[in-house]
């Protein structure tokens, strides 16, 4: 008898090019044909579950590209459930019947017979459910035993949804999954702009005259904001009664599943499939978790088309430390005969893309620039900030574009040549590129550019998608909210922040000072994010954890996170204020030690840029001398958080900046200390707290950029004004 995991390493010797590259022991994409060529693979007879799984084998007509399972995890016997869901999952319009344990209907009708009803308003209702569903959140503990047996965990997703779909009742007929084929799914991926290409795609369809669903993650303010229908975060009611249908039903069923209810975000999703399916939704546009060959939203087995957006280093710890294994998972949505675009790519990585689309024999193509559309001579002004969104916004126009001539053929004139060919063009004046880094299309085929349909237009010109390159005005502060955590979207969000921080002070009177509030979440590295925040030339910086305020009553269930600790949030802070010290003490030395002009001679301190064009950008940049020191004790917090500020130069000049670096417990102490009381809607710093910067408090307006987390920005919209998570902030 062959042991799986030995059949799995003869299988990788035999089949490595198709590997993620660079990984030894990463899994191996396997097809069924590949299996059945295999022989010897899976002979144990003494296994009812074998025996199952090679009957299915034997049941199916065609060969779909299945879903990679690793020789760690198949090595285990009472794993062997998941390795047949896994198998029995491909492309095709069949599954096999009994490739989950339970069938559905017995599921769904047990659910049903004793499904409990909550009772009260609806907000507490909705509360209640909110609460549930914060009982499925893995603690911290847990998440860091799953971080030491990342290998195992990862290829869990894809059958634990699966069974999870059939307890549900998603899988009614005796094909498993058939009834989620019903949803008309644009599926996106990547590292950076996913999120913004799901609200463009969503915006542009739904400005077209068809309804709707777009799940996202993660949530700002409140966690229903992640299933929306028609643009707007389902309504309480609604989110309440989906929710309860689908808890009952898993909670009626878990004890045919060894006890298990599905974890967070795989509810949520199930949750998400079940929603669109009741709303009877036009589109579903499904943003990818993390990675996407293993996210709980890869059981679309049929999208009708799909999207990879633009990819960096980001959640090393789950898809791998270079681009190339990023990319492998990323294009692991791409399904067999469906059409995917993707936008440049850096490094090689767009070559382990188009090898994956060619492995399932999938159409690819890169999205051209948004210059090259028709606009009808029109002005346009995307709804999202930033030029970065220029690159989402043409790969939104190639998804929508698809999806309508798939499905709603004829429905949308795409041939519009009316017009002279040089009024087509859009007049966007600022295309300067946002990153330093070298993009590549290689030889993949770029679409096609079109005339875009007035209905399009409007759809790229009020997409609303908040916490991204969002602007909240007050009377004398400003707030710049973006949830940028990679080094390339810091980079694009600094780039963001110092033009619109210019150009608004040229309109205000008196003194501007400009403050940071930051933070991070996860394992990510702060010395490659803070470097452009530093060369920003702040007046004063506060790093603050992911907690609402220390008053337990000012906190609600959407934002219960019980997936870190407070003692690992506040570690976190104290290793972002060290690396911001040290390399804005790097930075000053770099300045002095050159030839240019110091601030000693009272002049100012330019920085050379280099664009991906290989140009010079000069941006100016004001720093003064640092002297790092330790407040006394009387500026100190109670829980004994350093003050950090930076000396002023000799000279008395007020053409530096004075740096002033803190650490606190709570956003709503940030909030107040960076508002330095002239926000009417905020309450004064504590008087426990550091004493802000002398240059905030001396000036006529404030200008704050909050950045580093979503879940930052979100907590600081549900400070200022919830509902701004589902519409914009009337100026």
């Amino acid at each position: 008898m062959l042991r799986l995991g030995s059949c799995f390493r003869q299988f990788h010797s035999l089949h490595p090019s198709i590997a993620p590259p660079g990984c030894r022991r990463q899994p191996v994409a396997w097809t069924i044909a590949s299996i059945q060529q295999s022989q010897p693979l899976i002979i144990c007879k003494s296994s009812y579950k074998v025996q199952i799984h090679n009957r299915l084998l034997k049941q199916r007509s065609v060969s779909p590209l299945a879903h990679t399972s690793p020789s760690k995890y198949s090595r285990l016997d009472n794993k062997m459930r998941d390795l047949v869901n896994i198998a029995s999952m491909g492309s095709s319009s069949t599954l096999a019947a009994n490739a989950s344990p339970k069938k559905p209907e017995k599921a769904a009708n047990r659910a049903s017979s004793t499904g409990q009803s909550v009772v009260g308003s609806t907000d507490e209702v909705y509360q209640e459910a909110i609460r549930k569903l914060n009982t499925l959140q893995s603690n911290a503990k847990t998440l860091d035993e799953i971080r030491k047996n990342r290998d195992m965990g990862a290829y869990k997703n894809i059958p634990d949804v699966i069974d999870g779909a059939t307890r549900v009742g998603i899988s009614v007929s005796s094909n498993i999954l058939e009834r989620l084929d019903e949803l008309s799914c644009i599926h996106v991926a990547g590292t950076k702009g996913k999120g913004s290409v799901c609200a463009f795609t969503e915006s542009i369809l739904r400005a077209s005259g068809f309804k709707t669903g777009f799940y996202s993650s993660p949530h700002l303010v409140e966690v229903r904001e992640r299933i929306r229908i028609n643009g707007q975060p389902l309504p309480k009611e609604d989110f309440a009664k989906n929710f309860f249908t689908v808890y009952n039903r898993l909670e009626a069923t878990k004890e045919d599943y060894d006890g298990k209810m599905p974890a967070y975000f795989r509810f949520l999703t199930l949750l998400a499939f079940h929603t669109f399916l009741e709303e009877k939704v036009d589109v579903a546009i499904m943003e990818v978790g993390i990675g996407g060959e293993y996210d709980c939203t890869n059981i679309i087995r049929k999208p009708v088309v799909v999207g990879i957006t633009s990819l960096g280093i980001d959640h090393i710890g789950v898809l791998g430390n270079t681009i190339d294994k990023i990319a492998w998972h990323k294009a692991g949505i791409i399904k067999s005969g469906r059409p995917a675009f993707t936008v440049p790519q850096p490094e090689n990585s767009i070559q382990v893309i188009k090898e994956r689309a060619r492995e399932k024999e999938a159409s690819l193509q890169v999205v051209p620039s948004l210059m090259s559309y028709g606009f009808h001579g029109d002005d346009v002004s995307l709804g999202l900030a930033g030029m970065h969104q220029y690159m989402n916004a043409t790969l939104a126009l190639q998804l929508a574009k698809t999806w309508v001539t798939e499905e709603r053929p004829g429905k949308i004139d795409f041939d519009d040549d009316d017009d002279e060919p040089s009024s087509k063009h859009p007049r966007i004046a600022d295309t300067l590129p946002v990153t330093d880094e070298v993009l590549n299309t290689g030889d993949v085929t770029e679409a096609q550019p079109f005339t875009v349909p007035k209905q399009f237009i409007k759809g790229l010109m009020s997409c609303y998608w908040p916490g991204r390159n969002q602007i909240i005005r007050r009377k004398n502060i400003t707030y710049y909210l973006d949830g940028a955590h990679t080094p390339r979207s810091i980079k694009a969000c600094c780039k963001w922040f110092n033009r619109k921080a210019e150009m608004d002070a040229r309109d205000l009177e008196g003194p501007v000072a400009k403050v940071l509030i930051f933070n991070t979440t996860g394992e990510r590295d702060e010395y490659s994010l803070l470097p452009k925040l530093v060369e920003s030339g702040f007046h004063g910086v506060v790093f603050c954890p992911n907690i609402i305020s220390l008053y337990s009553h000012e906190a609600s269930a959407d934002t219960t996170n019980h997936t870190t600790t407070t003692e690992k949030q506040m570690k976190r802070c104290e290793k972002n204020l060290e690396a911001f010290q040290h390399l804005l003490k790097q930075l000053q030395r770099d300045v002095y030690s050159s030839e240019l002009p110091t601030a000693a001679h009272g002049d100012y301190s330019r920085i050379e840029v280099a664009q991906a064009s290989g140009s010079l950008h000069h941006q100016t940049v004001q720093y003064t001398p640092t002297n790092v020191v330790d407040q006394p004790s009387s500026t100190c917090n109670q829980s004994g958080d350093r003050t950090l500020t930076t000396s002023q130069d000799g000279t008395g000049s007020d053409r530096f900046v004075d740096a002033k670096l803190v650490k606190l417990s709570s956003m709503t102490d940030a909030l107040q200390w960076a508002a330095c009381c002239k926000d009417s809607n905020l309450s004064s710093p504590s008087l426990h707290d550091p004493t802000p910067s002398n240059h905030a408090t001396s000036a006529n307006h404030i200008q704050v950029l909050i950045t580093g987390s979503l879940h930052l920005v979100g907590g600081v919209i549900g400070i200022l004004d919830p509902e701004l998570a589902s519409r914009p902030d009337p100026e």
